[in-house]
């Protein structure tokens, strides 16, 4: 599947949220193991962002807080949009879950793009 960086960063909250849910054991073995995937995945985004961060800027490792160059601030939020839209081929197919389980439309929308929800 083609996904984007941003694309795991949207989902990633709702994809959390659904793994504190009751879901059958298959569903939920298959959701740690796509949350799994997009962690290692997020994890090259991490050293990318920070290899701008310390070539645009100063990162406070403690904090987490970035502060661009005054002069290189437009550059670094270019070259960041273009790392967030950065397409590739992850090993990762959309799941699909038939639980019975609460959930809202955000959490429905977020999520799309990996797991795909079926009323029984």
């Amino acid at each position: 599947m083609k996904v984007t960086y941003s694309d795991i960063l949207d989902a990633k909250p709702a994809l959390e949220g659904l793994a504190k849910k009751e879901l059958k054991m298959s569903e939920a073995i298959a959701l740690a193991r796509l949350i799994k995937t997009l962690n290692a995945e997020l994890e090259v985004f991490f050293d990318k962002q920070k290899e701008l961060c310390d070539k645009y800027g100063t990162f406070d490792e403690k904090t987490g807080n970035f502060t661009p160059y005054e002069k290189d601030k437009e550059l670094f939020l270019q070259k960041h949009k273009e790392l967030l839209r950065t397409e590739f081929e992850a090993d990762i197919g959309k799941m699909k879950i038939h639980s019975n389980i609460g959930i809202e439309a955000a959490t429905i929308l977020a999520a799309d793009k990996f797991v795909e929800f079926c009323e029984k």
